[in-house]
């Protein structure tokens, strides 16, 4: 059997000239019998939360948006070896908190998260969306309400009841019906998941991924690596409050974690007036596209979603790419004119669209509508948003698909 050696630690200092110490975790000493392989993985730790502690000082100095600027100029001869240190930030590499814990981007693991693994996704009461005729205009009263003369749209007035006797692939859902109640409707389990599950993005041959008008995110590329931590650093004071065994079940501190992640993104949109300077429609790297960017609502919704994607598991969240029809301003409470009635196509408008763990209730975060009338667009109450402003088609446009059901994703009584 092995034994355990003591922590390995070494000093180092910062970029910006401090003294720090820098530990491995306990290390299986038969398991590293090459003395080279251990002081190997040593030097790589050392070498990565040093840069971590560099960065960190940058961030609180103002010193790393200069770097970003020598980035997009073209220059990297400050930033390459930082840059290149720092931990890779990505949906495969961040499988739990505890990994950003050890990279010393994080003082803490939020509380409950283990056992948030193994709550239920579907479960009775929960608000989803489904396919049926229904009214399509939001003017209407009983708009996305079942009718007699409806269209078939997406609704969001659906309510999970259980499942359907003895078939398990079968769920009965509570829909809300024109004139008042609501009409018990057997759905195919998989029309539900295709509709409310989590997405995983589309990757091209060389890992990168496909997000909307072309672009793609490279979670390896300096760049991204460096705007990645800098959101796990912006984090940590709001992860250190999250506890999904509160009894809001850890929402407001979610909800403050999203506002964190958009505050870290230099990306305005057009409605601000179009700005040469930034990064625009020639460009197609989000990590580019987040240091100094500008955008219709495809774009920043997708430099956001690569820049939440990955933090997605730590923090609690289901992720889903959406895209549907708008009307009225970009205000919201503006009233929407008579004649409008929604549809499939066009598609006029894209968003991301959260589901919050355990409580899942939902949530549109629309960078779009945040440019023009705050933050809380970035928090808006899924029902509030689908009824007042956009209708999402439940189209697959940029290649995502939804990710597999676990054993414990379903919890509903047989009816």
């Amino acid at each position: 059997a092995g034994t355990l050696e003591r922590r390995l630690e070494s000093e180092t200092a910062t970029a910006g000239g401090r003294r720090v110490v820098q530990a491995q975790n306990v290390v299986v000493a038969s398991e590293l019998a090459d003395v080279s392989v251990a002081r190997s993985l040593r030097e790589v730790a050392d070498s990565t939360r040093a840069a971590v502690e560099s960065l960190r000082e940058l961030r609180a100095n103002g010193g790393l948006a200069a770097l970003y600027r020598e980035r997009l100029a073209g220059s990297i001869s400050r930033s390459t070896s930082l840059f290149g240190a720092l931990p890779e930030i990505s949906p495969e590499s961040l499988s739990e908190p505890g990994v950003l814990v050890e990279a010393g981007l994080w003082s803490a693991i939020p509380k409950g998260w283990e056992q948030l693994q193994s709550a239920p996704r579907y479960r009775m009461g929960r608000s989803v969306l489904v396919r049926g005729k229904v009214a399509t205009k939001p003017a209407d009263p009983d708009f996305m309400a079942l009718a007699e003369h409806g269209a078939d749209r997406t609704t969001w007035r659906a309510e999970l009841v259980g499942i359907v006797g003895e078939r398990p692939d079968m769920f009965l859902v509570n829909v809300a019906e024109a004139g008042g109640g609501v009409r018990p409707c057997e759905v195919p389990k998989s029309e539900v998941l295709r509709l409310n599950q989590p997405h995983i993005f589309a990757r091209n041959d060389r890992g990168f991924l496909l997000l909307e008008d072309g672009l793609r995110a490279d979670y390896g590329s300096p760049l991204m690596k460096a705007k990645l931590c800098e959101v796990a650093l912006a984090l940590d004071p709001v992860v250190r409050d999250l506890d999904f065994t509160a009894e809001d079940a850890g929402e407001a501190v979610q909800l403050r974690a999203i506002e964190v992640i958009r505050s870290c993104l230099d990306i305005i949109t057009f409605q601000q007036g179009l700005d040469r300077a930034r990064q625009c429609s020639s460009c197609d790297d989000v990590a580019k596209m987040a240091c100094y960017g500008q955008g219709h609502c495809h774009t920043v919704s997708s430099t956001m979603a690569a820049f939440l994607y990955p933090f997605c598991r730590v923090l609690g969240i289901d992720l889903k790419y959406r895209g549907g029809y708008s009307w009225g301003g970009v205000n919201l409470g503006e009233a929407a004119d008579e004649d409008v009635e929604v549809a499939d196509k066009p598609e006029r408008h894209q968003w991301l669209e959260v589901t919050l763990r355990p409580s899942m209730r939902s949530y549109v975060v629309d960078l779009w509508v945040a440019d023009a009338v705050g933050a809380e667009a970035l928090r808006w109450p899924m029902e509030e948003a689908y009824q007042h402003r956009i209708y999402p088609n439940g189209s697959f446009n940029i290649g995502q698909t939804v990710c597999r059901e676990v054993s414990t994703d379903v919890q509903l009584p047989s009816l």
